[in-house]
C-alpha cells in the first residue's frame, strides 16, 4: 500500500471522530521509529488499546469509533471495547472515503453504508453500490465482480437508485450507470440505449 494513500486517508478519516464530552476521547499513539504499529490512549495518558494490536490506525481522535487495519480482515470499524462494528469497503488500496456523510461497508460479499458516528444505516445487501451523490446511490442486484489484475469491475445485474435510508427510489432496470448524479442528472444504459435520467428516474430528452 502506498504511503501517500495511507496518509491521505489518515488525514481524511480524522473527521470521522469527534468528542461530545470534554476529555471523552482516545488519541492515537504510533511507533515513531517504524510506524509499524499503533494504539490508543486516553486524555490522562493511560494506554487503553495497547500498541501492536493494529498495524494501521486511521482515526487520530477516537470518540465513537475508530478505523483500523487488522490482518486477514482489512479495514474495520471498532468501538472502545474493540468490538468490530463493520468491515469497510476497500477503495483504491484503502478504506472507502465518506460521501455526503456515508461510506461503504461490506458483509458476506454484500455492500451497504455506515455514517460518521459509526452506525450502520443501510445493511449490506447489494452486490454493488456506488457512493452517494446528490442524495442518491446507485445499487446493483445480481452483479458479479470481475478482476483484472489489481483492478476490479462490476458486471451483469441491473442497477437502481436508493436514498440515504436505503429506500429504493428508482427501481433496478439499467444495465449500466455512471458513478454519480451531477446537476440532477446521470447517464444510464439499457441494452444498447444510452441516455440521461433525472433524480426521479425520468428520461431526459428524446
Amino acid at each position: 500500500m502506498k504511503k501517500i494513500t495511507i496518509l491521505a486517508a489518515f488525514l481524511f478519516i480524522t473527521a470521522f471522530a469527534f468528542s461530545q464530552k470534554e476529555n471523552d476521547y482516545l488519541v492515537v499513539v504510533w511507533d515513531t521509529i517504524h510506524y509499524s504499529e499503533c494504539g490508543y490512549m486516553d486524555a490522562s495518558g493511560k494506554m487503553v488499546i495497547p500498541m501492536g494490536r493494529y498495524p494501521i490506525c486511521m482515526t487520530d481522535t477516537f470518540s465513537n469509533f475508530a478505523v483500523v487495519y487488522k490482518s486477514n480482515k482489512g479495514f474495520i470499524g471498532i468501538n472502545r471495547a474493540e468490538k468490530v462494528l463493520f468491515t469497510i469497503f476497500m477503495y483504491d488500496n484503502g478504506p472507502d472515503f465518506p460521501s455526503e456523510g456515508l461510506f461503504r461497508i461490506t458483509k458476506n460479499g454484500k455492500v451497504g453504508f455506515a455514517n460518521l458516528e459509526g452506525k450502520v444505516v443501510v445493511e449490506p445487501k447489494y452486490s454493488a453500490v456506488y457512493p452517494f451523490s446528490e442524495g442518491l446511490s446507485a445499487f446493483c442486484k445480481d452483479c458479479s465482480t470481475e478482476r483484472m489484475g489489481e483492478v476490479s469491475t462490476w458486471k451483469g445485474g441491473k442497477w437502481g437508485f436508493m436514498n440515504k435510508k436505503g429506500e429504493v427510489m428508482i427501481e433496478p432496470q439499467f444495465h449500466a450507470v455512471n458513478d454519480g448524479f451531477k446537476n440532477g442528472k446521470i447517464k444510464v444504459k439499457i441494452e444498447d440505449d444510452v441516455f440521461e435520467i433525472d433524480t426521479e428516474g425520468k428520461r431526459i430528452g428524446g
